[in-house]
């Protein structure tokens, strides 16, 4: 299918409002990408449907008390109004902004310590705008063959790539950030010898009531009656149409997991005892399922185990 020129749809436009005589959403674009940082018009102006007056923007320095992105977000997906939970492309669009943020502000450049100082003085004799054109070429072709027609400023950057590599560790889901918790794992074992159990907690939130409570039914949990019981289909849906529901279901339900079952509670340590025994440590990772939904993969540590060394003996 061949898409309309501009012209067409121009066409189509002025023939919808002669023969019609309907009103129409005027909405004009730059050749320039609009800047994400600081600017609280942008997403009033792409979701006029969510910010119908135009105010609430983002990151809007007039504001008397900083709020940042991260946290604006958290609130409007709590606001009684579910009108930012359920819209179809909102949740995505702050989550992809706020991954980039992440990237750009939290990547670094690593090196050895011995070429610190030939890598520096390289890096600083380079100009941006061949790195953007090497950047440019790479992006249109990956093949080794590219770097036969490299200039010579451009064959000193392929050879400070392959010195340097990039650490994202605090950028959620980046492969930096996995090699970090595999890192804190091991640091576990260290203290508390090898974990005495591994879990794989996956909650059914197409069948539990609670779903349903957090998306605004009015019914006792505690007393339910036949007719109340969620229905596999219609809560699917639910899940379907507002993915917050169903994440703040999966975190109330892990944190009653740990509570009650592992019977870790930091305030009362000394004495903690759950379903498994005593718990002197555990560790989760979150991940989506093939359905979209979450479950994690938890290792615990009981207290006064064998350790590494009393299990080779």
């Amino acid at each position: 299918m061949q898409l309309p020129t501009v012209n067409q749809m121009r066409a189509a436009a002025m023939m919808h409002m002669k023969k019609k005589g309907g009103g129409f959403l005027q909405i004009p674009h730059s050749d320039r990408p609009a800047n994400e940082f600081y600017n609280p018009d942008l997403l009033p102006l792409t979701y006029p449907s969510l910010f119908p007056y135009g105010s609430g923007g983002f990151e809007n320095l007039q504001r008397c008390t900083p709020l940042s992105f991260k946290r604006q977000v958290k609130h409007f997906f709590s606001l009684a109004d579910p009108r930012f939970q359920e819209h179809y492309s909102f949740l995505f669009t702050v989550f992809n902004i706020l991954q980039r943020h992440a990237i750009l502000l939290q990547t670094s450049l690593k090196v050895k310590c011995s070429s610190f100082d030939s890598f520096a003085h390289e890096f600083n004799n380079i100009s941006s705008e061949t790195i953007q054109k090497l950047c440019e070429k790479l992006s249109r072709n990956n093949d080794s063959s590219i770097f036969q027609g490299a200039t010579g400023e451009e064959r000193r950057i392929i050879c400070l790539m392959k010195e340097v590599n990039v650490i994202t560790s605090h950028v959620p889901g980046s492969s930096a950030a996995r090699v970090t918790m595999r890192n804190e794992i091991r640091g576990l074992i260290m203290e508390h010898g090898l974990p005495s159990f591994y879990i794989i907690i996956n909650p059914a939130d197409v069948y539990n009531p609670l779903v349903k409570f957090l998306a605004g039914a009015d019914i006792d949990i505690d007393h339910l009656l036949p007719n109340e019981v969620p229905d596999y289909m219609e809560q699917s849906i639910l899940v379907a149409k507002n993915p917050f529901i169903a994440a703040q279901f999966f975190n109330i339900y892990m944190k009653a997991f740990i509570k009650t079952v592992l019977g870790y509670d930091i305030s009362n340590l000394p004495s903690s005892t759950g379903v498994l025994g005593p718990v002197s440590a555990y560790y989760g990772c979150v991940e989506a399922q093939g359905r979209g939904t979450l479950h994690c993969h938890m290792l615990v540590w009981l207290k006064d185990t064998l350790n590494c060394d009393q299990i080779r003996q």
